[in-house]
């Protein structure tokens, strides 16, 4: 990477990557697949109170080949980004951002190449994703109390999305191509350390939603929402620490999904949730500091599954002792 100053306020930056991806397999008449990756970034940021604008350029330029079957086909790709973020007031910590960016993904060798799974004619992801948001963060000295209060709401177009979904049964799944799918996107985001004396406290809330909506025209499925992406979702955490003792307490939700691109309720999944809990002790011994935590995950053992028919941990307890040298 070699960057440059144009300006005290504008600088500019050049970056160049070169990756090699290989996978190996002892089934019969496996395709053993290479990819060759090439990318190229131009990078510049322009900054001068109370305005900041940078933005980039990513050329992919992608090549595979395989020692049995047909390969995909290679791709070269330019996809731009600029981000824009703005303090309105010098008095007042609040700062507005928004970015747009064009991003492409190709297919992993998982959905190209796996047996059954995998198909070669899966087509690259694209998407055009548009970004608004806002950060409000104050420390309020005489409550010893800091907010962090951040909001975005976003807006995803995505062509030729790659999901996965069942073939002839739930054990064999296929990756596929949707089309057009929009994805739109609100998320708040508060963290709210504390400090209290020897007691510390800090915590997080976090709430998502989603709306991730299938386009393509001519599908039974057009308007549903696509498999396995909940409209809600949010999790919370909350650590406190006394001495060099910590405890810490975890909550994970999310919504309702359908398992399939139709929304018919025999595939409609129901909402999980997990919560977590957490004891840590940190001890010093001369120039080495340990840490003992016991965890249990899934406290109230709620079965639920991420995936249809393949079942998480119910309870479970953890112990576990790091170390620094």
């Amino acid at each position: 990477m070699n960057e440059f100053a144009i300006k005290k306020w504008w600088k500019f930056s050049l970056a160049t990557d070169l990756a090699i991806n290989r996978m190996q397999s002892n089934l019969d008449d496996f395709a053993y697949p290479t990819r060759n990756t090439k990318l190229v970034a131009v990078a510049t940021e322009m900054s001068r109170a109370p305005i900041t604008i940078s933005g980039n350029l990513l050329g992919s330029f992608i090549n595979e080949k395989v020692k049995q079957g047909d390969a995909a086909s290679g791709k070269q790709e330019l996809t731009p980004a600029i981000n824009v973020s703005w303090q309105p007031w010098r008095a007042v910590p609040l700062s507005l951002r928004s970015f747009y960016k064009r991003t492409f993904r190709m297919p992993t060798f998982n959905d190209l190449y796996y047996t059954i799974v995998g198909t070669t004619t899966l087509r690259p992801e694209y998407s055009n994703q548009y970004n608004i948001g806002a950060k409000y963060s104050e420390y309020f000295l005489p409550l010893k109390l800091g907010i962090n209060l951040q909001a975005d709401a976003y807006i995803n177009k995505v062509q030729d999305k790659i999901i996965a979904i069942p073939a002839n049964n739930l054990f064999r799944w296929s990756m596929i191509n949707l089309g057009a799918v929009s994805q739109r996107n609100r998320h708040p985001y508060i963290i709210y350390p504390c400090v209290k004396g020897k007691i510390a406290l800090n915590g997080t809330l976090n709430y998502s939603y989603q709306e991730a909506i299938n386009k393509t025209n001519g599908q039974r499925s057009h308007g549903n929402l696509i498999p396995y992406a909940p409209k809600h979702s949010g999790s919370a955490t909350l650590q406190c620490s006394y001495h060099s003792w910590g405890i810490n307490y975890s909550f994970i939700y999310t919504g309702e999904r359908y398992m399939l691109p139709e929304n018919d309720p025999q595939n409609y999944l129901m909402p999980w949730y997990t919560h977590d809990l957490a004891l840590t002790q940190k001890l010093a011994f001369k120039r080495t500091c340990f840490v003992t935590a016991v965890e249990v995950n899934n406290l109230f053992n709620q079965y639920y599954d991420v995936v249809i028919n393949y079942p998480m941990p119910g309870r479970n307890y953890l112990v576990k002792l790091s170390f620094n040298l």
